[in-house]
């Protein structure tokens, strides 16, 4: 993930439903001028992994399926696991750290 802006403050004091300028005195000083009369824009920019990570969280309808899926062949029996396919990811995640 890229995050655009350096004033990464004023982002989470926006994700608590606070402004930047009541997040900084909360911290004990006071904005600065330059940070009160900015008039720049955040951009925020999410990898294709990110997308596809995000395309998995728990509501999401693919995820929902996938699952529906492996439950019915789970319980069909149907549901093999490769070991050596297993066993060259955990190499291999261990490998790379």
């Amino acid at each position: 993930m890229k995050i655009g802006d350096s004033n990464l403050s004023a982002i989470t004091a926006s994700a608590a439903g606070t402004s930047g300028t009541a997040a900084t005195r909360a911290q004990g000083s006071e904005p600065t001028a330059s940070a009160a009369s900015s008039n720049t824009t955040d951009a925020i920019q999410l990898s294709d992994f990110a997308k596809q990570v995000n395309d998995l969280q728990p509501e999401s309808p693919a995820r929902a399926d996938r699952v529906e899926q492996l439950r019915k062949a789970y319980l069909s029996g149907n549901y093999q696991v490769d070991s050596a396919k297993v066993a060259s990811r955990i190499v291999d995640d261990a490998i790379r750290g």
